[in-house]
């Protein structure tokens, strides 16, 4: 399948796999519903504490809570209590386009990495390709110039690409801080809030690993010894 002649190996990793985040979250939501979570679409103003507990302000209006957990991925600084202390935000976006192409013939039966992008087969005949990495604030918008990047590098990777039909072009949002290491635990300045939040591009993997840690030291106060490595006071936060 590879036209490069800049790729001379490869390496067959039969265990790769890939999450469909979509579904994944789909998913969740049901099995939380059927399990009492109750879920409200608001916008969050402010997340203030209080001498018992913690307030979020909403364009609702506002809801109390014994504790908080801020999972808000790159809009974390846009609350208060996400601000840097010392000057910048801790997240910021970093923009990354995707394809999700069709080709007549399944190209790969299993992931692809080159050097600088990723080809996923799905069983439905398509193919997801990225990403783009690029700082450029909270601009969504899908760019020819990063569809070209993608093509050109597609085009180093795979043989015959030129069949292959347009199903989508994807943009996210990949919240990045300055080390490059997730914002996960209490919060130094306010008590009662709990981050996270700041996986860059590998939130939906390193999901289930946050989620317990979180979950055993809001509910149990029992605190894993890999939080040291990821705690929001390296962050003022």
């Amino acid at each position: 399948v590879c036209s490069s002649d800049l790729v001379r190996a490869g390496l067959v990793i039969p265990t790769h796999g890939y999450v469909r985040a979509t579904e994944l979250t789909h998913a969740l939501a049901t099995a939380a519903s059927r399990r009492g979570t109750t879920f409200s679409a608001e916008v969050v103003r402010d997340v203030v504490s209080r001498d018992q507990g913690v307030r979020i302000a909403t364009t609702d209006g506002a809801h109390d809570a014994d504790a908080v957990v801020l999972a808000a991925g790159s809009w974390t600084s846009s609350l208060s209590a996400g601000e840097r202390a010392e000057g910048g935000p801790a997240v910021r976006p970093i923009r990354g386009q995707l394809l999700q192409m069709r080709f007549d013939a399944r190209p790969f039966s299993h992931v692809v990495w080159g050097h600088d992008c990723y080809l996923v087969p799905w069983q439905d005949g398509t193919v997801l390709f990225g990403a783009t990495v690029e700082d450029v604030g909270f601009d969504e918008h899908a760019t020819v110039d990063g569809v070209g990047q993608l093509l050109r590098s597609l085009g180093r990777l795979a043989a015959d690409t030129s069949r292959a039909r347009f199903e989508a072009v994807r943009v996210g949002l990949r919240p990045l801080t300055r080390d490059e290491l997730p914002l996960i635990g209490p919060s130094s300045a306010q008590p009662g809030v709990f981050y996270a939040t700041g996986h860059y591009r590998n939130g939906i993997l390193l999901a289930p690993l946050t989620a317990k840690a979180v979950a055993d030291l809001v509910l149990d106060g029992r605190r894993s010894p890999l939080l040291d490595f990821v705690r929001p006071s390296r962050e003022g936060l």
